[in-house]
This record gives C-alpha cells, structure tokens and sequence, in this order.
C-alpha cells in the first residue's frame, strides 16, 4: 500500500501545450498527447521534484538533459529530476 492516498494528476490545456512544445522542439517524440510527450509534460507542468521512470531511451536519457533544461527555461518551468529504479537494489 505504498502507493495509498496518492491521487492522479489533471490532465490540462497547459500540459497538452508543453508536450506539443517538447515534440516541436525534438526534445521527446510525438504523438504529442500520448506516450513520452505526455508523461514528460505532466510531471513538469504540475511541477513535480522527481519523473521515475524504466524508459531510458527517450525520458531518462542522458543526452537529452541539457536540451530538455533549455525547453523548460525558455517555457519558464522547471524541470523535475529523472531517476530510474536502480535494479541492482531490486534483486536478492
């Protein structure tokens, strides 16, 4: 029940704005409204401090922070800290 009491953020206009901003500037992949885009624009629109996440490829890619730091800025956000689970803690 770790997960008890935590509820499900709003999807808005202003989250459906960012992620077409973060596909139009090549940050995350479209469809805009679905998948990378989307989870991406949720967690920094509603401001959270962390986007945990197994998706390495696009989310949580190294090569991607600086240019996703710019796109926030420039859009006045700020954007949370991407960390993954760490799989070697999981086992044993």
């Amino acid at each position: 029940m770790m997960l008890a009491g935590l509820g499900i953020l709003p999807p808005n206009t202003e989250v459906a704005e960012f992620a077409k901003y973060l596909v139009a500037e090549r940050v995350m992949p479209g469809p805009e409204l679905s998948g990378d885009a989307i989870h991406m624009a949720m967690a920094v629109v509603h401001e959270l401090d962390f986007l945990l996440t197994w998706n390495q490829k696009h989310l949580a890619n190294p090569r991607k922070r600086t240019h996703l730091l710019i796109v926030c800025a420039r859009a006045g956000l700020r954007m949370p800290t991407i960390v993954t689970p760490d799989l070697m803690n999981l086992e044993g």
